[in-house]
């Protein structure tokens, strides 16, 4: 199974972070499935660290060197990935979710027949069947 990484999870897996979930864990440990990081991801690490850097305390050219030295593959952002955008539906109910980042994550993963790894309730509460949840 082909699985990308939302940008908590990348974080803590590359910092073995115990708030990591354990579905996640276990998924991104079974060396069956084959693990991606957007280069969204690093983008919003980046501007995370320039705004907050005694928070953010890595930046995201160093998230994705450390990234790809672990074996994951990087993945661009691509103009039919942007074109999905449109197309996502939130599930009845769900306040709005306008994180641009979190988004194109979901098309990115759409659009190669991956899964797209979060633990974030905003990005469970959208319709498309790519995502997993791991609280």
């Amino acid at each position: 199974m082909k699985l990308l990484l939302d940008t908590h999870i990348l974080l803590w897996t590359l910092t073995n972070n115990p708030n990591i979930p354990p579905l996640a864990k276990k998924m991104i440990g079974d060396d069956t499935n084959i693990i991606f990081f957007s280069s969204l991801s690093a983008w919003e690490v980046e501007l995370k660290h320039e705004k907050h850097p005694r928070q953010m305390t890595i930046g995201g050219k160093e998230i994705a060197h450390y990234a790809v030295e672990t074996g994951f593959y990087p993945i661009g952002v691509s103009l039919d990935e942007i074109g999905l955008l449109p197309s996502l539906k939130r599930k009845e109910q769900a306040p709005d979710h306008h994180d641009p980042f979190d988004r194109l994550l979901i098309c990115q993963a759409a659009a190669h027949g991956m899964y797209l790894l979060t633990h974030d309730i905003r990005i469970s509460e959208y319709t498309d069947p790519c995502i997993i949840y791991c609280p």
